[in-house]
């Protein structure tokens, strides 16, 4: 038997929404459904919607489906950038990376 997929709409923008799941065996354990598109989570510690910055005070980050992306992690820094491109600025890269300006 396959498992029913079920479809839900975001209730912020109407946008698809996803989940993660994962199958351990005796079950399948289902993340919450998140927006891709204005990052809402029916979980409200993953509600990116209203503006809460995901990265933490450690460099990880969360996201809208119930993930944890920790430190130094690829998503981790591109959360970290894309905070900079908003506020206009450029964030601390430990030296991780080399833009080519200095």
């Amino acid at each position: 038997m396959k498992p029913v997929t079920e479809q839900r709409n975001c209730p912020k923008c109407n946008e698809e929404c996803h989940r993660d799941s994962v199958d351990v065996g005796v079950g399948v354990i289902h993340g919450p459904y998140g927006c891709p598109q204005c990052g809402w989570s029916e979980d409200k510690e993953y509600d990116l919607s209203t503006g809460k910055d995901p990265v933490d005070e450690k460099g990880g980050a969360i996201d809208q489906y119930g993930g944890y992306h920790p430190p130094g992690s690829s998503m981790a820094l591109a959360y970290r950038l894309a905070r900079a491109v908003v506020a206009g600025g450029r964030p601390a890269l430990g030296g991780r990376i080399k833009d080519g300006s200095g």
